[in-house]
C-alpha cells in the first residue's frame, strides 16, 4: 500500500515543505491534491502501480506536450513545477476557478456562446501548434482504444439490453466508425475537451484546460462530440466557427459516432460486469436515447 499523499511527496521531494493536502479531484487510476493551496498534484492509485512504467512514459509523454504548447494556445494549461524521479507524477500551479461542468456557471446563451468561441480558438490553437510528426516524436499516439470500444460495443449489441431501435443504431455504428474516422484528418488533440476539464477565473476572466492526460492523435470530430455531449443544441455554432477558422469541413456524422461508440461500449462494459439490473445501465441507455435523437435517429423521435 503507497504511503499517504502528504508522506509520498514529502519524500520524493525533500525540498517541498507540505504544510496542507486536500484531495480535490478523482480520475480511474489518479486522484489530484492540492497542496500548500498552491500546487496541484496527481497522484497515482494503488491499482495502478501494477502498470509504473506504462504510468511513467504516459507522463512523460504528457509533460513534453504541455511544454511544446507553452505560450502557444489562448488559455491558460498546467505550469509544471515538480515532476518525480520516475516520471511516474508531476505537480503544477494551481489554476483557481469554477469548472465549467458546475451548474450555473454557463447560464446564458451569450456566456455559452462567448465560451463555445474561445473552445473553437483553443482546438484550433492545439492543432496548430504542433504537428502530428512532431507529436510522434514527443512519444504521443493515435487514439489507443478504439478496438477495445468497439469490441464492448458489440457486447451491447449481443446483450439484449436495446431495444430494435438502438441496436439497429449500435449496428451501423460498429460497421460504420472506423470507415469515417480512417478517412478523417488526424490532428493534435486534448482528447477530452468537455466542460469538466475547464476552469473559470471570475475575477481574472479567463479559462483554463486540465488534465492533458488523454491526449492523443486523432479527428477534430472526437474532440468536438466531447464537448456536444455537454451542449447538445450548439453544433451549429461550432462546426461553423471550426469550418470558418480552418477551412476545413467537419464529418457531422463522425461526431455522432463518436458518441454513439463511446456510451454503447459503457453500455457493453456494464452489462458484461454487473448484469442488465444496474442504475448504470438504465442510465447510459437514457443518455444514448437522448443521443439518437439528437442526430435524427430513425424511430427515435
Amino acid at each position: 500500500m503507497p504511503p499517504d499523499p502528504k508522506t509520498r511527496l514529502t519524500l520524493t521531494f525533500p525540498n517541498l515543505q507540505v504544510t496542507s493536502v486536500e484531495k480535490i479531484g478523482e480520475g480511474w487510476d489518479n486522484e489530484a491534491f492540492l497542496v500548500n493551496n498552491t500546487i496541484v498534484f496527481r497522484l497515482p492509485k494503488e491499482r495502478a502501480l501494477h502498470y509504473a512504467s506504462e504510468q511513467a512514459e504516459h507522463t512523460r509523454v504528457e509533460i513534453g506536450l504541455l511544454g511544446a504548447m507553452k505560450d502557444k494556445l489562448p488559455v491558460t494549461i498546467p505550469d509544471i513545477m515538480y515532476v518525480s524521479p520516475d516520471s511516474a507524477f508531476y505537480g503544477y500551479t494551481y489554476l483557481p476557478g469554477s469548472q465549467l461542468s458546475t451548474d450555473g456557471v454557463l447560464r446564458t446563451k451569450a456566456e455559452r456562446h462567448n465560451f463555445i468561441k474561445t473552445w473553437v480558438e483553443t482546438a484550433v490553437a492545439i492543432e496548430r501548434s504542433i504537428s502530428p510528426q512532431e507529436a510522434t516524436q514527443i512519444g504521443l499516439v493515435p487514439f489507443p482504444h478504439n478496438e477495445y470500444r468497439l469490441k464492448r460495443l458489440r457486447e451491447a449489441i449481443t446483450s439484449g439490453v436495446l431495444d430494435d431501435s438502438l441496436t439497429k443504431l449500435a449496428e451501423y455504428t460498429a460497421n460504420e466508425y472506423m470507415a469515417h474516422w480512417n478517412s478523417a484528418r488526424q490532428l493534435v488533440v486534448h482528447g477530452d475537451l468537455g466542460l469538466g476539464n475547464w476552469v473559470y477565473n471570475p475575477d481574472k476572466c479567463t479559462y483554463a484546460v486540465i488534465d492533458w492526460s488523454d491526449a492523443c492523435i486523432a479527428p477534430q470530430e472526437f474532440q468536438m462530440y466531447r464537448l456536444l455531449n455537454d451542449l447538445p443544441d450548439e453544433i451549429e455554432l461550432i462546426t461553423r466557427l471550426y469550418q470558418e477558422a480552418t477551412s476545413h469541413e467537419i464529418n457531422r456524422q463522425l461526431i455522432y459516432l463518436c458518441g454513439n461508440r463511446s456510451i454503447l461500449s459503457v453500455i457493453g462494459a456494464e452489462v458484461t460486469k454487473n448484469g442488465p439490473a444496474s442504475i448504470l445501465l438504465e442510465e447510459k441507455i437514457s443518455q444514448l436515447r437522448a443521443w439518437a435523437l439528437l442526430q435524427g435517429w430513425p424511430t427515435m423521435a
